[in-house]
């Protein structure tokens, strides 16, 4: 039973793990993001999983770490978005080179640059 006030996405990879994890650990890496409390099965996860994650081999599939994935894509793609309209919007630069700098969280470089341009063109 799933409790109907917990907010609840629904979500379909169409990359592998690993490749949707690169800009996930780019962001820890940068020390973007925290935890608060201890998670230890999700920290055993995270120490464990590497580019040639065989999930056969483990015994088991990378769930928790697949979840923390998912959420903060999600969160940094809420920033974008909000850095990317307070830019349209206001005409700022400051705020279009934000929208700029959280882009490679979860996209290409090159799209990014084209976006910074544009965004900077209408401000």
């Amino acid at each position: 039973m799933v409790d109907p006030n917990v907010s609840y996405k629904a979500v379909h990879a169409s990359r592998g793990k690993a490749v949707r994890a690169e800009p996930i650990a780019a962001l820890y890496e940068q020390g973007r993001v925290h935890h608060v409390g201890q998670f230890p099965m999700l920290e055993d996860q995270m120490s464990a999983f590497t580019s040639d994650f065989d999930r056969g081999r483990a015994g088991y599939s990378p769930d928790r770490l697949d979840a923390l994935v998912w959420a903060v894509t999600e969160l940094a793609v809420k920033a974008y978005e909000r850095a990317a309209i307070e830019a349209a919007l206001t005409g700022s630069v400051l705020a279009a080179r934000k929208a700029m700098l959280l882009y490679p969280a979860i996209g290409e470089w090159e799209p990014s640059k084209e976006l910074l341009e544009r965004l900077i063109v209408h401000c």
